[in-house]
């Protein structure tokens, strides 16, 4: 998922009820806490929580956080070197995000009078500012992982898609546009379907690569396919995923739902996040959303809360 910080106004800016020094205001509807220097309706940058900060952009603001070794006083900064912006309390208020003067994004070289509210930002003239923060854990996660060759194909077993938030986005709003309001999900941990599968024989996919082009087609069936939000699972207990030895859990909803309650076409999304929750004594995940195909699936009703 893409990460952006957005150029926009601070609002409602007031008297921090602990501290002297701070003052509180409110970005896209997130409470933040800054400093006295700040103006109420000022323009500025907004950090979302979740993002990263580049070393450039800390260093030339000085917002790293220093402690001297004689004296133990501090300077600069909150932020460590990992630069991540995320929720915390400063005198018993909590700021979800970041908060800055345009004025930081001076050393780029940009014309600061040229930034309009509403953009998003993550690189401003070759400078990189802020991306996604990624945890070590997904890091080394990732490398673990060795894309095969694509053998098999799944057409109908969409790939999750992130949506913007609405709150980052309410300006691009028209007059007359049509909104379809649903009901509040959390996030997909995973994905299990009914779905088509488009397999190359063994000796198709040897024609095929002689060829460099599609010889032989590949043969049209249904299968019963798991996946994360984005990669197709062959091995349903690798120890080696996000969530380690807890990845089981994804086998065990995977097993409830099938064969049983899915029949051909049907797709459906699984949040995990129940289960994870819970700290693994037990198994539970919700049924978010369900892609409908085919005929009537009333009987999926008994696994959406196990």
């Amino acid at each position: 998922m893409t990460y952006n910080a957005f150029i926009t106004r601070i609002k409602n800016v007031r008297k921090h009820p602990n501290a002297d020094k701070l003052l509180i205001g409110e970005c896209f509807g997130q409470k933040i806490v800054v400093g006295l220097d700040t103006k109420d309706e000022e323009l500025g940058i907004y950090f979302p929580t979740d993002g990263k900060l580049s070393m450039e952009f800390m260093e030339a603001n000085n917002l790293i956080g220093k402690k001297d070794e004689v004296t133990g006083e501090r300077s600069g900064g909150y932020f460590d070197e990992r630069g991540k912006v995320r929720t915390q309390k400063f005198r018993g208020e909590p700021s979800d995000g970041y908060f800055c003067n345009l004025s930081y994004l001076g050393y780029t070289g940009i014309d600061l009078a040229s930034l309009q509210e509403g953009t998003p930002i993550s690189n401003v003239n070759g400078h990189s500012i802020c991306e996604k923060y990624v945890t070590q854990q997904t890091k080394e996660a990732r490398t673990r992982v060795a894309k095969p060759r694509e053998k098999t194909k799944y057409p109908c077993f969409h790939e999750h898609i992130d949506t913007e938030q609405l709150a980052y986005n309410i300006g691009n709003l028209k007059a007359g546009n049509v909104l379809v309001i649903t009901e509040k999900v959390h996030g997909t941990s995973q994905r299990t379907g009914h779905t088509i599968e488009l397999k190359y024989p063994k000796w198709g996919m040897i024609i095929n690569g002689i060829f460099k082009r599609e010889v032989i087609p590949p043969v049209k069936g249904y299968n019963y396919i798991c996946g994360t939000r984005r990669v197709v699972l062959k091995n349903l207990e690798n120890p080696n995923g996000f969530y380690g030895e807890n990845e089981i859990f994804r086998k065990k909803a995977h097993e409830m739902l099938t064969p049983a309650h899915l029949r051909e076409g049907v797709v459906v999304r699984v949040d995990g996040s129940r289960w994870y929750a819970l700290k693994h004594k037990s198994f539970a995940f919700k049924v978010l959303e369900g892609i409908i195909k085919d005929a009537d699936v009333a009987d999926m009703e008994e696994a959406q809360d196990v």
